[in-house]
């Protein structure tokens, strides 16, 4: 239990909240007597927020168990916005002398910033005392771990089915977040949500040539906001043959020709490209200067909103946390400043329309609300603009409609490597599998196929985006910025679409 202030908040949350023998269970009541005795006067702002993280790994490779790991990990974090100055803190150790070192070095780390620093103005948040869990169908920490085991070996078994396959990869991952929230301004809140991903890949290989696939995506498989459901919906079981004849197939497929052709790109692959190319530019703090170090800076400057062609009409791109429109890896009720689940325009019919926000960066752009986009890794670490779901919104039609209009050129799948300069500009990237296109239908694979090109000519180039019955949302649950760095997971929609005269070649991957 966490204590009757809790409880009076979220009236399930004494079944299952924090059950880690890390928390006080007096800890809320002495955090809402800090915060009532709090001066409004002297704070602009005081947030506290823990959040308790259980994560459960299942991997097994080439037919045995190499991971079984469950862990849980607590944090806790004060920061106040004094004279204009942040001043922040945080610590995993919970117990009070903790909590009442951490409050007094926020408030130190304010007074520090104060002549160091330029006055930060936060536009208002709605005081809101509520709750919210994500309406998953299985909760995945209840499913037994030997039916887990069982499925991964069985997947396993169903990809040995070549002497040129040398790896077999199944992976199974589940995080259980909970998250208690308040502020000054009023914000009491609670929040559970779920993080579920599974993975098969599969490596063949010959003397002079290496393959992969993977299902449902690559590169630590597929993750969402649902629970267990989604797992019994990958039918892993069922794929995995499929996946190890697709790989030892492509061992004897022509490589990617070079040169300029028009493409169709599925939507596993055009995920990762939202995410490279859509998602990180519009980040409000690398506007700033205030993003640098990591995943570096952006080619956008607000004075580009409304009048710069990020692509062409067909492409139309959103920022969407809210609940309503699936269960993501970035949805949430609430983001880690308390702000509501939003939906931003970033780009629409083309043309350059928002960026994300937080509360403390929102006015510099003259807007009046937060875009709900603060995150940060932990309890105890420091809320930055992160991505939320970012989804390239479906057109009209079905993924032979676009084979059709594509006629010749090539079709790129599931991604195998990717590189981005720092300002977001210039890429290439990798996929694992190609087919050729002509007369609007695919003729063979084609084997290590890589396109490149500039961000905003690549989305003027799109013509058509395929129809919500084409359209996915997956999941990257490792995306980092910061430094010291932090990870969270993200989402992206995409369906299949259509681009003209895009630069194709050959190559691996290093």
């Amino acid at each position: 239990g966490t204590g009757g202030v809790i409880r009076s908040l979220n009236g399930d949350c004494d079944r299952t909240g924090i059950r880690s023998r890390k928390v006080d269970r007096n800890m809320f009541e002495w955090l809402e007597r800090i915060l009532n005795g709090v001066n409004s006067r002297v704070f602009d702002e005081v947030e506290v927020r823990l959040v308790l993280i259980e994560r459960e790994d299942i991997v097994c490779r080439n037919g045995a168990i190499r991971q079984l790991d469950s862990e849980e990990s607590v944090g806790f974090s004060v920061r106040v916005l004094k004279n204009g100055c942040w001043g922040f803190a945080g610590t995993n150790v919970l117990n009070r002398a903790a909590v009442d070192r951490v409050w007094k070095e926020a408030q130190q780390a304010a007074s520090w910033s104060r002549s160091r620093s330029p006055k930060i103005r936060l536009v208002p948040v709605d005081p809101i005392a509520d709750s919210w869990v994500a309406p998953i169908a299985i909760d995945p920490f209840v499913v037994e771990i030997r039916d887990k085991i069982d499925l991964l070996l069985a997947a396993d078994e169903a990809m040995n089915v070549h002497p040129s396959i040398v790896t077999r990869l199944g992976e199974l991952h589940f995080v259980r977040i909970q998250q208690w929230f308040m502020n000054l301004s009023g914000c009491r809140l609670y929040q559970r949500r779920y993080l579920t991903g599974a993975g098969l890949t599969v490596v063949a290989a010959l003397v002079n040539d290496i393959q992969t696939r993977s299902y449902p995506l690559s590169n630590g498989g597929q993750w969402d906001g649902r629970g267990y459901e989604a797992i019994q919906e990958y039918r892993l079981i069922e794929k995995a043959p499929q996946l190890a004849e697709e790989v030892v197939e492509l061992l004897s497929a022509p490589p990617c020709p070079e040169g300029v052709f028009d493409v169709v790109i599925g939507p596993a692959q055009l995920a990762l490209q939202v995410h490279e190319s859509c998602g990180h530019p519009t980040e409000f703090d690398r506007t700033l200067g205030w993003e640098v170090n990591l995943a570096g800076r952006t080619f956008l400057k607000s004075d580009m909103l409304g009048t710069f062609r990020y692509g062409s009409s067909a492409v139309n791109i959103v920022a969407d946390a809210t609940p309503s429109s699936g269960l993501g890896c970035g949805t949430f009720a609430w983001d880690d400043e308390g702000v509501p689940a939003t939906r931003i325009d970033l780009v629409r019919s083309g043309i350059f329309c928002g960026f994300m926000t937080s509360r403390d960066t929102a006015g510099r752009l003259g807007l009046e609300r937060s875009g709900g986009c603060a995150r940060a890794e932990h309890g105890h670490t420091w809320p930055l603009i992160r991505m939320t779901n970012i989804n390239l919104l479906p057109g009209t039609g079905s993924l032979e409609d676009l084979l059709a209009e594509l006629g010749e050129g090539y079709y790129l799948e599931m991604n195998r490597s990717w590189s981005i300069d720092d300002a977001r500009l210039n890429f290439q990237f990798g996929t694992e599998v190609g087919w050729r296109v002509r007369g609007g239908r695919l003729v063979h694979r084609v084997k290590d196929p890589v396109y490149m090109g500039r961000t905003p000519e690549f989305w003027r180039a799109c013509q058509h985006v395929g129809g919500p019955d084409t359209w996915r949302l997956f999941g990257v649950p490792n995306c980092g910025k910061g430094q010291p760095m932090q990870t969270v997971a993200v989402g992206h929609g995409a369906a299949p679409a259509l681009f003209r005269g895009i630069q194709l070649g050959s190559g691996k991957p290093s």
